[in-house]
């Protein structure tokens, strides 16, 4: 799953050998679907709070740890 989320950001989708891979994991194409709809729903969200400047909650640790986000 963390590749699948990996080529989403990277490629815009899910790349063909790492879809294979989730599908020998995830055999119900339901959850499959769920799996896309929930890295989607994520990278969006995140987006919105970064625009939005959207502050974290106090007890809330930021990731990564030194706030510099990934490339």
């Amino acid at each position: 799953m963390l590749s699948a989320v990996d080529d989403t950001v990277e490629f815009g989708k899910i790349t063909d050998k790492v879809w294979a891979t989730c599908t020998e994991h995830l055999t119900d194409p339901a959850l499959l679907i769920e799996m896309v709809i929930a890295i989607g729903n994520w990278i969006m969200f995140s987006q919105i709070f970064r625009t939005l400047e959207v502050p974290l909650q106090e007890d809330a640790i930021a990731w990564p740890p030194d706030g510099t986000p990934a490339p």
